[in-house]
């Protein structure tokens, strides 16, 4: 049986990880399991370099904290919102709705997330861009 490089690295990161989050807690110490004595199969095949570098990955900090999501800021009024983006936010692929004589904003922020926070009394036209200015 063969077991290829990445899953013994792994195994052995999880093994160390495991290994050293118990030992940082006093509490679980006694019920740690301890490191295999031998070497996982597989790995006596790999260089000095090789090895070191798997303890190299697994001594390394994890930063254990995942970033948090940024929630879009949501405007009372088009004045607020016009402060921020002067010429409004819009779905992707929206297209401005005008009269006969008017020209259609184009320069409006493209960002579904922002567009969909708002009040859907920001966009009176309907046409997937809020608070457009003419």
């Amino acid at each position: 049986m063969r077991i290829s490089r990445t899953a013994v690295a792994v195994a052995l990161i999880g093994l160390l990880l495991a290994y050293g989050a118990a030992q940082s807690i006093g509490g679980l110490r006694a019920q740690a399991a301890p490191l295999p004595a031998t070497e996982p199969a597989g790995l006596a095949q790999w260089s000095g370099a090789q090895r070191s570098g798997v303890a190299q990955l697994s001594s390394a900090p994890s930063s254990g904290t995942a970033r948090a999501a940024k929630t879009p800021t949501r405007y009372k009024n088009c004045a607020a919102r016009n402060r921020v983006h002067k010429n409004g936010v819009g779905r992707k692929g929206a297209v401005d709705k005008v009269g006969p004589r008017a020209k259609p904003v184009t320069k409006f922020r493209v960002d579904n997330a922002l567009y969909l926070a708002q009040p859907k009394t920001l966009d009176r036209d309907r046409d997937g861009i809020a608070c457009e200015k003419h």
